[in-house]
């Protein structure tokens, strides 16, 4: 069936001699409680992408170390955003509530065994050179520790921009992992401090007309990092007439200004100053701001050899050097 499956050949000229070590491939296109089956029983060798700790475990349980399960912090991880188009959003006040209104240390607690939503960080990537240390990320808005204060100062700036009966509706992607759970627990955050959410999920193609059109009030966006390099990370944060890639639909010169003061700073320890003010910046701002990173779970049967983890799907996926130890 077209689109069910890809399959790879070994090129007996390729440049790297005696590379590839395997003689061809099958990847397999499946839905998740099939190829949960397909891992268990032997029909399918690996998971490349990832598995939730869910799954994780029921492997584990099951499988035992007949499978090899490598974990670390993924390239990818889920972020809100506000229309800045459409009234009230256009009033920091109002962005600034139902950012400081989202719980991100409870959230990892709560998602991260569950869903794998696991790190909390800001717009770099967790763990990688650029990061956030967590001193530095408590002093930004939206992610203290002390969930009960922020609440009440998020009740405090609706009351003040004259939103204490704020009422939204939040687009999101209509996947279940992770976005249905992301969306149910915004929605109870935003509940408490007195905000009615309507959540509607779309297919992808949807979703993405709303987004370019303005057609929402806040939306589930989701970020994914290639290299840790701050000016790609940062690219979905200038003004929108500097990049077709701001969702949120603003222009803050100040966004530019830092973002090129960063991108031509040579010096490592001078440019990651900038990014953290950078960073704080838009966390203030409350434009478009991320969420939770997520943790890549990945099992394969042991006999596979020569495969290195990386922290993307879309690195380090070159299968030239994976070879199998088992009998033929």
């Amino acid at each position: 069936m077209p689109g069910s499956h890809a399959v790879g050949e070994r090129f007996d000229k390729y440049f790297k001699s005696p590379l590839p070590y395997l003689d061809s491939f099958r990847a397999v296109t499946m839905t998740s409680a099939s190829f949960m089956n397909a891992l268990q029983g032997e029909q399918v060798m690996a998971e490349f992408r990832t598995l939730t700790p869910t799954q994780r475990d029921r492997l584990s349980k099951t499988v035992g170390d007949k499978m090899n399960i490598y974990e670390g912090s993924w390239g990818s991880g889920d972020a809100f955003l506000f229309n800045t188009r459409r009234k009230p959003f256009d009033d920091i006040r109002v962005r600034k509530a139902l950012n400081i209104a989202v719980d991100r240390w409870g959230a990892a607690a709560a998602l991260g065994s569950t869903i794998g939503l696991r790190y909390v960080g800001t717009v770099q990537r967790p763990v990688s050179p650029w990061a956030a240390t967590e001193a530095e990320m408590v002093a930004m808005t939206g992610f203290g520790r002390n969930p009960a204060a922020a609440k009440e100062e998020a009740r405090r700036l609706l009351a003040e921009a004259g939103q204490s009966n704020l009422k939204i509706r939040l687009i999101n992607r209509n996947i279940a992992n992770p976005y249905t759970s992301i969306g149910i627990y915004l929605v109870d955050q935003w509940k408490q401090i007195g905000v009615t959410t309507e959540h509607v999920q779309l297919d992808v193609a949807q979703l993405e007309t709303s987004l370019t059109g303005g057609d929402f009030d806040a939306a589930i966006d989701f970020i994914t990092v290639l290299y840790d390099e701050p000016s790609l990370e940062f690219d979905r944060y200038l003004s929108t007439d500097r990049t077709t890639n701001n969702p949120a639909h603003y222009i803050d010169r100040h966004v530019d200004e830092l973002f090129d003061k960063q991108d031509r700073e040579h010096d490592p320890q001078k440019r990651r100053q900038i990014v953290r003010e950078l960073e704080g910046y838009l966390l203030d701002q409350s434009y478009h701001v991320p969420f939770l990173w997520q943790a890549r779970i990945v099992a394969i049967r042991n006999y596979i050899k020569g495969w290195k983890f990386t922290h993307q799907t879309y690195v380090g996926q070159d299968l030239a050097t994976v070879w199998l130890d088992r009998p033929t």
